[in-house]
């Protein structure tokens, strides 16, 4: 594999070798401590979004997700599997069967944190025709227990997309194989 990252970015594999696969998809901020070229460093990028496309879409083939909490969990820490560098907030759209149809990526933010704001989640679940929504961000820290900001958001968004009709069937937060259920936990 790591022949094929040479020879797509550029980067010497030694380099590669040296952070190792996992940081190299990751942690690609380590790239820039080794001197690459913004070319390298773009490409590099540009290979982590598109096997994060390939990840989307060959998850999708799964559609029915929201009929337990476990069974969202499991899917969502295969989505976030490879967000591992920042927060990432997303919402999984799904019709009246619970069958995704599509997963949008609300925002994206720091180590610590994101911000989301309710009209651009109204605007984009109401522009896909979602029936139910499913939301979920990652802790790439690790700590799963959500943060206080976390539960204003949990409730301004119940609030926000009852409003508008559209079901909210759970919320949750990922790190690394781990998934926190804001329905397991009696939050809703």
């Amino acid at each position: 594999m790591n022949d094929k990252i040479v020879q797509f970015t550029g980067i010497k594999k030694e380099i590669i070798n040296e952070i190792g696969i996992y940081n190299f998809f990751n942690n690609t901020e380590q790239l820039k401590l080794h001197k690459v070229t913004d070319i390298q460093y773009n490409k590099a990028i540009q290979l982590k979004e598109l096997i994060q496309e390939y990840l989307e879409s060959s998850t999708l083939q799964e559609k029915i997700i929201g009929s337990s909490s476990r069974e969202s969990g499991e899917y969502l820490v295969k989505y976030f599997k490879t967000l591992h560098d920042k927060e990432y907030f997303i919402m999984v759209c799904l019709n009246t069967s619970n069958e995704i149809t599509a997963i949008k990526v609300l925002a994206s933010g720091s180590i610590a944190e994101c911000i989301i704001h309710r009209r651009e989640l109204i605007k984009i679940a109401l522009f896909e025709n979602a029936c139910n929504v499913i939301l979920a961000h990652n802790h790439p820290a690790g700590n799963l227990k959500p943060s206080n900001n976390d539960l204003q958001l949990h409730e301004d968004m119940k609030q926000a997309l009852n409003a508008v009709s559209i079901g909210y069937i759970d919320n949750m937060i990922i790190s690394f194989d781990r998934y926190y259920s804001f329905v397991e936990q009696g939050l809703f």
